[in-house]
């Protein structure tokens, strides 16, 4: 079965999940993991969606 959800969907429940594990993170005072899950749920809020036609990395960067 095919997901259904729109590129937003998937991008807000990706901060929302990232955010719960990083809350769980913060609470096991894991200092390293919750920072690297902020960065990752900060990336997922603040991400634009590209245009659907043809993918196109970021800027600056080669693909191998």
């Amino acid at each position: 079965m095919r997901d259904m959800r729109t590129p937003s969907e998937k991008l807000k429940y990706i901060a929302e999940t990232t955010g719960e594990l990083r809350r769980l993170s913060d609470e096991l005072n894991l200092r390293t993991l919750s920072y690297l899950l902020r960065m990752a749920e900060l990336e997922a809020e603040t991400a634009e969606l590209a245009p659907t036609s043809g993918h196109r990395g970021p800027p600056g960067r080669s693909s191998n």
